[in-house]
């Protein structure tokens, strides 16, 4: 806990003391691997990328088990892919000893991005301030006071953040990134403890900014934070009904807990105690926030599949179907009905099937954000059920964590291993440009015709 607290604080030099004397003094200590992979993460973070390297390829052929090693696999990944990010830190800065005034705030400004994707967030801040001081195009020096707010909440320098936020929203009162820096506002007062405030500041600025592109977000901030953290079930799905009406296209009206999961009080996401333990097995949960981070998959996930199911069955009881989609097939029933819809969040996307992979990318808009997003998982099956593995994500030219890669995936299976999932996955084979499924498919309770996914 110690050794977790210092590397929390961002404090990297004491966590790799403190887990290199648990391993000196405890080499039976049961969570060995889990304390090596944090330690490789230390040694990252303080730019010591071989000895990083050697601890994982040591923990992969010390059979701590089948999550550190695949844990260790994408941290060796994720430092390949994060050495490149400072061989072109290192470039930017060399660029700087020739630039023109107006091309150092451009320089400083992507020195201040690569700098926060490698959660270098002091180094970051400097950055932003010093394309602050080069009077860069106002679109980009907003941008930088964005970013830099961003940054200082998670040196917890709250104050500082909240300052920066002010005046980035005064400065563009009327515009969509004066709603984001009161939106990362709410961000700070949930951070600080302030959850009722938090989720009342969201409230108001939807109902403030009706016109604005992050209103459906707002609406759905502010209802999470009533559901899960205030335990206020009413407010939430008066919130969530308000979200479905106003905004009906978007990506966050379908969140599981919109409608379906508060008005059944949780029917969605009741596991029976076997498929609770398969999941347990296969992935390490965290803590609870992915389903307040990932609920579009969940809902995807379940709606699509249940109602290619029912269309399957017809009027019978139960079925055993094999089937083979081609990626293009398998695109259209997983994909292209979620996606028309829309066109606005994700105006384009694809999918490919290669070396037993499902590789996918898609161009996101998130408010003011505009982001590719690109990937590979991994389909098979255990337990009668479809067990979903997410192999790699990018969001732009940065990988995401293993934590989130398994946060994504535990999410997933947690919502096809539902206790009134109709189907029964028999055997899942990932061909080359193919995927071949044989499932059983059992009449299910709902009536997703009705379903505003169906239609």
């Amino acid at each position: 806990q110690k050794a977790d607290g210092f590397f929390s604080a961002l404090q990297f030099e004491k966590a790799k003391g403190a887990y290199e004397e648990l391993i000196r003094q405890y080499p039976q200590y049961r969570g060995l691997g889990r304390v090596k992979l944090r330690l490789a993460e230390c040694l990252q973070r303080l730019d010591q990328y071989n000895e990083a390297q050697k601890i994982c390829k040591g923990v992969i052929w010390s059979d701590y088990g089948a999550v550190e090693t695949e844990m260790a696999k994408r941290l060796i990944f994720d430092f390949k892919s994060q050495a490149k990010l400072r061989q072109e830190r290192k470039s930017l800065k060399k660029q700087l000893l020739s630039a023109s005034p107006n091309m150092a705030g451009m320089i400083y400004f992507k020195l201040g991005e690569i700098e926060m994707n490698l959660s270098e967030y002091e180094s970051a801040v400097e950055n932003f301030k010093n394309c602050l001081k080069a009077n860069p195009p106002k679109e980009t020096a907003a941008r930088a006071e964005f970013d830099m707010a961003w940054c200082l909440r998670q040196m917890r320098e709250y104050g500082q953040g909240v300052e920066v936020l002010n005046n980035l929203a005064q400065a563009n009162q009327g515009k969509d990134m004066a709603v984001g820096a009161m939106a990362q506002m709410a961000n700070i007062l949930y951070s600080r403890g302030q959850i009722k405030e938090a989720a009342d500041l969201y409230l108001k600025l939807a109902d403030d900014n009706p016109q604005s592109s992050l209103g459906s977000l707002l609406l759905y901030s502010s209802g999470s934070i009533y559901y899960f953290d205030l335990n206020d079930t009413k407010k939430a799905t008066e919130i969530f009904t308000r979200l479905k009406n106003s905004y009906p296209v978007s990506m966050y009206s379908y969140s599981p807990f919109g409608l379906k999961l508060v008005v059944s009080e949780g029917r969605a996401f009741r596991l029976s105690p076997t498929r609770e333990a398969l999941l347990k097995k296969y992935y390490n949960p965290i803590a609870g926030w992915i389903e307040n981070s990932f609920p579009v998959v969940t809902r995807i996930v379940n709606t699509t599949i249940n109602r290619m199911a029912q269309k399957l069955l017809g009027e019978k009881e139960e079925a055993t179907f094999t089937r083979d989609y081609t990626e293009e097939e398998f695109y259209k029933f997983a994909l292209e009905p979620f996606l028309s819809k829309r066109k606005g969040q994700i105006p384009s996307a694809g999918m490919k099937i290669k070396n037993k992979k499902i590789y996918g990318q898609a161009d996101v808009n998130f408010g003011i954000l505009k982001v590719n997003i690109s990937g590979s998982s991994l389909l098979s099956c255990a337990d009668n059920q479809f067990i979903f593995d997410l192999d790699s994500l990018k969001v732009g030219f940065v990988p995401m964590p293993k934590a989130v890669l398994s946060a994504i995936s535990y999410s997933v299976n947690k919502a096809l291993s539902e206790d009134n999932f109709p189907l029964q996955v028999k055997k899942v084979d990932v061909k080359e440009g193919a995927i071949a499924i044989t499932y059983r498919v059992i009449k299910s309770d709902e009536d997703f015709a009705e379903s505003p996914e169906s239609q």
